[in-house]
């Protein structure tokens, strides 16, 4: 009877020393705030992991944009920018956008000072270094990054354009997204990001749903 229950201890002793280190891997497991996100299940088409939805006439879309540069060094990732399509103006800005984007080779540093150019063009106006006419400065600006003016684009540009200005406004309705800046995960998360206090706060529920 002894050397029974001597068996059954060194088995329990075992099987505790076994499954403690996956308890306390449960117990450490990251959670996040559902605050923090809202889940959708309305969009069809096939998204990049991350995703930014941004105007070029909005001021706080402008103003994060080197936080979010920030936040794919620290994080190790891509986001992928998508001009949002409301209206009118912002299909103008996204047709701006776009032809651009279409043609910048991949290289963040010289896209995300290309689009900081745009912002200015868009948001002031008045700016002393368009004294000499937007549309000037528009097609010096393109020349600058050694890239086709909108108005010479040609027919298969074009139209690449559109396809994208028309996936950014489906995207836009699917989601009945009604401001931006706006940032979707894996296609089926929207970050809340008035809901986050820091950089890494942010970084944190990325890392989060990119895993879930």
């Amino acid at each position: 009877m002894r050397k029974i229950t001597s068996q059954f201890s060194t088995y329990l002793i075992l099987l505790i020393a076994a499954v403690i280190p996956f308890l306390t891997s449960a117990c450490n497991e990251q959670t996040i705030d559902s605050s923090k996100f809202t889940t959708v299940d309305s969009i069809e088409m096939p998204l990049p992991d991350v995703v930014e939805i941004f105007a070029l006439s909005c001021g706080h879309c402008r103003n994060i944009e080197k936080m979010l540069r920030e936040l794919e060094q620290k994080a190790g990732i891509s986001i992928h920018k998508m001009h949002a399509v409301f209206n009118e103006r912002t299909a103008n800005e996204a047709y701006l956008y776009y032809s651009a984007d279409i043609q910048l080779p991949p290289v963040q540093k010289q896209r995300a000072e290309f689009t900081e150019h745009l912002f200015d063009l868009i948001q002031s106006p008045a700016s002393a270094q368009f004294s000499n006419g937007r549309e000037l400065y528009l097609k010096e600006l393109f020349q600058l990054y050694d890239i086709t003016n909108p108005e010479q684009l040609t027919q298969e540009q074009h139209e690449k354009i559109i396809s994208l200005s028309r996936q950014s406004q489906d995207l836009v309705n699917a989601v009945r997204l009604s401001a931006v800046p706006t940032l979707i995960i894996k296609g089926k998360y929207i970050i809340n990001l008035g809901a986050h206090r820091s950089l890494d706060d942010l970084q944190k529920t990325i890392s989060y749903l990119l895993n879930s």
